[in-house]
């Protein structure tokens, strides 16, 4: 919530007295949905000590907390089954948090029709049949 200040000078919201330096804090988790084995996530305007985990929708602590390099910073998800997951993000002043979703069943859908295939064409390879 922004209230302002009316001064015969200018305008003053809180946000600018909270932050003098008025610098907007973006963080961006991407891609999202996900069904590879790493997320980027993209910050501006947080300090050198800022932090970030994931956990379950329970609060269940999924990914141990580690420290983030300002810009961009990957982060390794192939731990995780296909499901909903909060991405938090926290320094000495801020945090913030966003969801994220994995979706694995598209790339287990890849490797289940590949073995089917492999074994169904496994027999003409062993037996010196042809198959064209």
């Amino acid at each position: 919530m922004s209230v302002a200040i009316n001064c015969p000078a200018s305008r003053i919201s809180v946000d600018q007295i909270a932050d003098p330096a008025n610098t907007p804090v973006t963080i961006k988790v991407f891609p999202n949905p996900i069904n590879g084995d790493e997320i980027m996530l993209e910050m501006s305007g947080l300090g050198d000590k800022t932090f970030a985990n994931i956990t379950d929708l329970s609060g269940k602590q999924m990914v141990d907390p580690m420290k983030l390099q300002m810009g961009q910073t990957l982060l390794n998800t192939s731990t995780l089954a296909s499901g909903v997951y909060l991405v938090h993000i926290w320094n000495d002043d801020v945090s913030k948090t966003e969801k994220l979703v994995i979706e694995r069943q598209l790339r287990n859908l890849q490797f289940k029709y590949w073995e089917e295939s492999f074994y169904a064409v496994l027999p003409f390879f062993l037996s010196g049949m042809s198959i064209c």
